[in-house]
């Protein structure tokens, strides 16, 4: 499973998923840095996110979602976080875009993408 973590989040991504999900996850190691530039309103933003390569002894259930509700920029922020299975990712769309190809070749170093919206 990879899980992807935001700067921009007011909590750690970790804590995030646990306290969302109540699921215990071990990190096993860093995979990738992405940089992300998108257009927030009438701004230009610069994100940088960090991905992991986690694993669980739970079972999940992927037909769950977990939902929380956020303050980012003194705005309510809506989260929806859930897991798909690395198997079904060619049948949806994802972004970054480079995930889909990362994904299935998942280096033993750590790499660095660029994406832009």
């Amino acid at each position: 499973m990879a899980i992807h973590s935001c700067k921009r989040c007011r909590e750690n991504g970790w804590v995030f998923i646990i306290h969302c999900t109540s699921i215990d996850i071990n990190i096993v190691r860093m995979l990738w840095i992405g940089e992300i530039f998108f257009p927030w309103g009438d701004k230009s933003c610069h994100q940088i996110c960090l991905y992991y390569l986690v694993d669980t002894n739970d079972n999940i259930d992927t037909s769950v979602i977990f939902e929380k509700n956020d303050v980012v920029d003194e705005k309510m922020s809506h989260v929806a976080f859930k897991w798909i299975n690395i198997d079904d990712f060619d049948k949806i769309e994802i972004y970054p875009v480079q995930a889909k190809d990362l994904l299935k070749n998942i280096s033993t170093q750590i790499e660095h993408f660029i994406y832009k919206q």
